[in-house]
């Protein structure tokens, strides 16, 4: 019974659910809310590898991850900024106590799993919560809050410091360069549907079905085939541009797209 729900719990914190919460929230719900989302998560990656490397707290030894670290827990850390930030934003429905159930629960189950003790996982929810601090008050900078779109290219000054100032290996800077490919992806999409005013149009639910469809079903297929077109161009440069152009696609492409076949119904 427990093990079945410490599953439960954690399938919550993997990439294909949080893939389809953010995607379906961004392309069919709130595009300001989950743009932020967005970019916390891909944030949360690169602070999270950042202070990993700082303190060098080896994973448990039954994992067989000898050159990875294990504090604070990134898995923890970023359920706390996608989670939480879900959490304050619909915090005075009847429903968003079970976001945080929902956060108590993989922290749970992580240490159920023997995956993490419980510092590391406290340390991750601290983490994540003054991630979420900063970043609202970044988000308060009036030229900020006046181009919200351009978030990712103003975050370069804090991103690019930690990048270079992190250990060069691979299994550790892997993840920096795919959030920091996808937060400049993310930003140049979103730049260039606020110039084409691309978003500023009524949306059928059938257009909104087909947008959210669409948008999932290429973003698994570029994250299919990318390696096989980029790979070539090896490390880092492959993990920066692959990402890129998921973030590029997953901002504006379905949107694009969505906004000609409704230009041509018009007509």
């Amino acid at each position: 019974m427990y093990d079945f729900l410490a599953s439960f719990f954690l399938w919550f914190g993997q990439v294909a659910p949080i893939v389809l919460i953010v995607g379906i929230g961004y392309w069919g719900y709130r595009r300001d809310l989950f743009s932020h989302v967005l970019f916390l998560i891909l944030l949360s990656m690169i602070v999270n590898t950042a202070l990993k490397c700082l303190f060098q707290v080896p994973l448990k030894p039954h994992l067989n991850q000898h050159e990875w670290y294990a504090f604070p827990s990134g898995h923890m850390q970023l359920a706390t900024v996608l989670y939480g930030r879900l959490w304050w934003v619909f915090r005075k429905t009847k429903w968003a106590q079970l976001l945080l159930i929902l956060l108590g629960g993989i922290g749970w189950a992580m240490i159920w799993r023997n995956y993490h003790d419980f510092i590391d996982v406290f340390a991750g929810v601290i983490a994540g919560v003054g991630l979420l601090l900063a970043y609202a008050v970044f988000t308060k900078w009036p030229l900020v809050r006046k181009h919200p779109e351009g978030i990712g290219f103003f975050l370069l000054p804090l991103t690019a410091p930690l990048i270079f100032l992190m250990p060069s290996i691979p299994q550790h800077m892997a993840h920096v360069w795919q959030a920091q490919g996808g937060v400049l992806g993310v930003s140049l999409g979103m730049i260039f549907l606020k110039l084409k005013k691309i978003t500023e149009f009524p949306l059928s639910k059938g257009l909104a079905g087909i947008k959210a469809f669409l948008g999932l079903s290429v973003l698994v297929l570029m994250w299919s085939i990318t390696p096989f077109l980029f790979g070539g161009l090896g490390y880092p440069l492959f993990l920066l541009l692959s990402f890129f152009l998921l973030g590029l696609w997953l901002s504006a492409g379905p949107d694009l797209i969505v906004h000609l076949m409704y230009r041509r119904k018009r007509q």
